[in-house]
C-alpha cells in the first residue's frame, strides 16, 4: 500500500490486507424474443440483446494502490467506462 500520498508520488509503502471498494453504474436497454420448443409450450428459448453503458471505479479503504506492472498490465484499472453489449440464450421450463 502506498502511503500519504502527495501529488502522485507516495511518501511510504507498507504491506498490509486492505479491502477494495468498488462502485458500478450500469445502464442496459434490451429487447428480445422467445420461441416454443414443444407443443405444450412448457419449454422455449429466449434469445435477446442491448446496448448499454458502464461505469466502474475502485479504490482501496486504507492508502492507495498501485498494482506492479506484470505480464498483463491492463487487467487492473481503478477507474473505466465502456459500451457494452448485452446478449444471451436461454432455455426456459414452466413447471404448470
Amino acid at each position: 500500500m502506498d502511503r500519504d500520498v502527495i501529488n502522485g508520488v507516495p511518501s511510504y509503502e507498507e504491506y498490509s490486507t486492505f479491502h477494495f471498494l468498488k462502485n458500478v453504474f450500469e445502464f442496459n436497454m434490451k429487447i428480445g424474443t422467445a420461441t416454443d420448443l414443444t407443443r405444450d409450450k412448457k419449454l422455449r428459448m429466449e434469445f435477446y440483446i442491448g446496448l448499454g453503458y458502464r461505469f466502474k471505479s475502485q479504490r482501496s479503504d486504507i492508502g492507495s494502490y498501485e498494482r506492479e506492472r506484470d505480464f498483463i498490465p491492463e487487467l487492473y484499472q481503478p477507474q473505466y467506462s465502456t459500451l457494452v453489449l448485452p446478449t444471451g440464450v436461454r432455455i426456459v421450463y414452466t413447471f404448470k
